[in-house]
């Protein structure tokens, strides 16, 4: 059972409700932060329902991602166990998840001035980058299978922030498996992979009359940032949106 003592502050707390289901005991504003997923392999290894070590943290509040880890909490909700459920659907409503976090751990303040700090920063990053720049991107979320963002998933959304153009835009589901000769029609000037794998790119080579291999435009994008909802995730927004720039400026020259 792993336990992790920390300062109760609004930006770890949202990040940790953001990353994984997290049970909170708040006390003299300590937390004691256990991920459920650690209870329910202790209860699968010794035969036991998760539940009852759980129980016995007496935690004060249970942090879920409301789409992945609903119906895996209703028995605890249905204990008396408060559960604050997470699920931003794009960078602006973090803010919004933040200050209510917050409130409800008695932080409000300094939850507040976070957030603000949150928005004021997705706001330059928004007047430095969403001009649009004509800049085709390709995301590689996974290989193999070669799987791309598009919708609301985040990575789609941060290429839009800045002012790219998704190739994968249309696709019918958030994380598409994509063909290569979908990429190739589309012919992409910048392609990015979420990973912090050097050889994760490497495949392309393969490719050598892609626009982006040709000129070398492949970029990793730190994926413990971008594909998280966290604040931090504006790091790689960042990452992604001086890409896109770079190659716009480099297109233009060229």
């Amino acid at each position: 059972m792993l336990l992790q003592l920390s300062t109760v502050n609004p930006i770890s707390c949202a990040e940790d409700s953001m990353n994984n289901t997290t049970a909170l005991n708040t006390s003299r504003r300590v937390a004691r932060t256990f991920s459920v997923s650690e209870f329910m392999d202790f209860g699968e290894r010794y035969g036991i329902d998760y539940r009852f070590p759980l129980l016995a943290q007496k935690p004060d509040l249970i942090l879920g991602w409301r789409s992945a880890q609903s119906r895996m909490l209703a028995p605890l909700e249905q204990l008396g166990i408060p559960v604050f459920y997470s699920e931003p659907t794009d960078f602006a409503s973090l803010a919004i998840e933040m200050r209510a976090l917050g409130k409800l751990l008695g932080v409000e303040k300094s939850a507040n001035e976070a957030a603000d700090r949150y928005l004021a920063r997705l706001h330059d990053l928004q007047q430095r980058y969403s001009q649009p720049t004509g800049v085709k991107v390709f995301y590689q979320l996974w290989y193999p299978p070669l799987t791309s963002v598009s919708g609301n998933a985040w990575p789609a959304q941060a290429i839009e922030l800045c002012g790219g153009i998704n190739i994968m835009a249309n696709a019918k589901t958030p994380y598409p498996q994509v063909d290569m000769e979908q990429v190739i029609r589309a012919n992409p000037s910048l392609i990015l992979a979420g990973s912090q794998d050097p050889d994760a790119l490497l495949h392309w080579r393969k490719w050598p009359n892609l626009d982006a291999v040709q000129h070398q435009r492949l970029d990793l994008i730190n994926s413990d940032e971008l594909h998280r909802f966290t604040p931090r995730a504006l790091n790689a927004v960042e990452q992604v949106c001086q890409a896109i720039r770079l190659t716009s400026q480099t297109s233009h020259s060229s």
